[in-house]
Order: structure tokens, then C-alpha cells, then sequence
């Protein structure tokens, strides 16, 4: 592993063998991305790659009169621009900072390149993709069956795995646009969780306070998304 790699916490660039990480080197920016900072808005052309390396990006699925509903997250273990790997050009959905992190941005044909030539590398973005589409999918039937309080406990417990931090710094104005419901409901719901002892929250911070419980108050759909993501981190 190459100096350079070595200082990386992504799961993808980590595997590439140092001379194929310096490849990219010349194609790649080191970035500081605040909370809110839009990556891609949906029907953007992909030019190039942002690998996390801390911090959460949310894939968000928008209708015309602007209304937003999550659709996955993304985390260290992964990266934003992934329908490029699947031959589309174009981002399919808005994709933003959730939770302020760093970033590696490479342009995207150096990056196509190792996925063409490198076979652990395109091997482990495919898997990956499989960890994306699990958490559409699961969100899909989430929104449409469970119960918001199931769907928030989701919520917290994916983005508690993804920074691997029980503090959680978000505002209920923003986890309602990720819900897509209304901040009044988002408000009475966390409510209930710190009245139980699952959550404490203060303005712009969530706590996890029992972290069994609230993952017991999940969906199942939270550990059908949790046993993708531990899948794809020993692979």
C-alpha cells in the first residue's frame, strides 16, 4: 500500500495495489464537503467519482414540484456516480451531504480505466453495486409498508453503522426530507424514541442511547441492508 493509500479510509481505493492507486493520483482531489454540499443533481452528467472517506452522502429521489425522499446512503465503504460503472452517463438521483465528511473526487474515465483492467477492483465496485441497489430496493418497499417510527429507527441505525458513530449531527428539517414526511411528524416520532430512552436529541445532534433496542425497533429492513454491508466489508 502506497504512502498516499495508506492515509485513505475508503473500503474501494484502499484494495488498489499502490501503483494503480498512483495512476489516479494526477486525476484526484482531496476535498473537505460540508453538510448539504450537492454532488450531483439528478440528470447531471457523471464526470468523475467521489470516494468517502468519512462523513455520509445521501442518494435522493425528487419529484417535479421538488419534494425529496432518500433512497440509499452512502458512506467509507463506497462512492457517489456509480450508474456511470453501469454505462449511463447520467446521475439518476440528487445526490448530497447528509453528514460533512472528506472526499477523494477522481475524474471518472482514470477510474473506468482500473475497472477495466484491475479484476479485484471491478470486482469489489460490482459488489458494491449490489450494496446500492439492496438499499433502493429495501427503501422502496420500506416507505410504502412500515411505520415512520420503524423507518426513522432504520434510519438512525444505517447511519449509525455507516460514520460508526452513535452521535448523530442532523436536524429534524433535514431527516423530514429524507423521510419525506412532515417535519411535525419527524418531531413527535423522535419524541417518543428519547421519551423510551432510545435517542437523545438536541438541536442539530441525535444520540443513540441503546443501541439493541433501537435496532429492535427497526424494520427488517434495516438488517437485510445491515447483512449486505457487513457482506460487502469482509469482501
Amino acid at each position: 500500500m502506497s504512502k498516499e493509500n495508506a492515509q485513505l479510509k475508503n473500503r474501494i481505493l484502499r484494495t488498489l495495489p499502490p501503483q494503480d492507486y498512483h495512476r489516479l493520483v494526477p486525476f484526484s482531489e482531496r476535498v473537505i464537503l460540508s453538510a448539504g454540499d450537492i454532488l450531483f443533481e439528478s440528470g447531471d452528467r457523471i464526470a468523475e467519482f467521489y470516494f468517502l472517506d468519512s462523513g455520509m452522502a445521501s442518494l435522493l429521489s425528487t419529484t417535479e414540484d421538488g419534494s425529496t425522499i432518500e433512497v440509499g446512503m452512502v458512506g467509507y465503504e463506497g462512492f457517489v456516480g456509480s450508474a456511470l460503472v453501469l454505462k449511463s452517463n447520467w446521475m439518476p438521483y440528487r445526490s448530497m451531504m447528509q453528514i460533512a465528511g472528506q472526499v477523494t473526487k477522481i475524474k471518472a474515465k482514470p477510474v473506468l480505466d482500473q475497472f477495466d483492467k484491475n479484476l479485484r477492483f471491478r470486482s469489489l465496485v460490482l459488489r458494491y453495486l449490489q450494496v446500492v441497489l439492496t438499499q433502493v430496493s429495501q427503501s422502496a418497499l420500506c416507505n410504502r409498508f412500515h411505520t415512520l417510527e420503524e423507518r426513522l429507527c432504520r434510519w438512525l441505525m444505517i447511519s449509525r453503522d455507516i460514520i460508526d458513530s452513535d452521535e448523530i449531527p442532523l436536524t429534524q428539517e433535514l431527516l423530514s426530507q429524507m423521510l419525506g414526511v412532515a417535519r411535525t411528524g419527524v418531531t413527535m416520532t423522535a419524541g417518543a424514541l428519547s421519551q423510551s430512552g432510545l435517542i437523545r436529541y438536541r438541536r442539530g445532534r441525535i444520540t443513540i442511547l441503546d443501541r439493541a433496542a433501537l435496532a429492535d425497533a427497526s424494520c427488517e429492513c434495516y438488517r437485510i441492508v445491515k447483512q449486505e454491508f457487513d457482506q460487502f466489508l469482509k469482501s
